[in-house]
């Protein structure tokens, strides 16, 4: 097994707990910033001052506005362009989910392949807290935690490129177990180190 990270400097610690149901978005923006949790109010502020916060497009005015030039959208993304930014370029990813009826956005800092080069599973900061694939569900309702850890590659398949942006279609999808790589789909932000 072979784990690639990003090199964007981060900061070490658990995933910064969103403080309400709205603030995925704030949440994974200051992951990639290195800001803390008490940033993410004025993030969430900002992104409302420049449209919808969950909107692929609004949060790209945000980083384009704190990074320049280093960071890119890719609209139409697989797992493997995942992979390659991190690989290739030591990227720190934010990606849009249907793990809620409502969408969720959590951060990608690393991915991890087999011997063959195969993706196995994404590290993940998620702000809401564990999701449970067996459930398909946020077990921890309450947001008490959040989570620093592993999502398979079937989660992330599932509930970002293969879901079509409705939660039922990716809870369908993930329980057939047919991930695809090299399938586009997937809202992907990407922030160089």
């Amino acid at each position: 097994m072979t784990t690639y990270l990003t090199k964007r400097q981060t900061a070490d610690h658990a995933a910064l707990v969103q403080p309400d149901g709205c603030t995925c978005q704030s949440a994974a923006i200051c992951e990639a910033l290195g800001k803390t949790a008490s940033d993410i109010p004025a993030v969430r502020a900002t992104l409302l001052s420049l449209g919808t916060p969950g909107d692929p497009a609004t949060i790209g005015k945000y980083l384009k506005s704190a990074v320049g030039n280093k960071y890119y959208y890719n609209g139409n993304a697989s797992l493997t362009d995942m992979l390659t930014a991190i690989r290739d370029s030591g990227a720190f990813l934010i990606i849009h989910t249907s793990l809620t009826v409502s969408g969720h956005v959590i951060a990608i800092n690393g991915v991890d392949v087999d011997d063959s080069g195969i993706i196995q599973a994404f590290h993940v900061f998620d702000s809401w807290s564990e999701f449970d694939g067996a459930s398909f569900s946020y077990p921890n309702s309450d947001n008490e935690n959040s989570f620093v850890g592993l999502y398979s590659k079937n989660l992330i398949y599932s509930a970002c490129v293969a879901d079509g942006g409705s939660f039922e279609t990716a809870k369908a999808q993930y329980f057939l177990n047919a991930p695809d790589s090299a399938r586009k789909g997937a809202w992907l932000h990407i922030i160089l180190p």
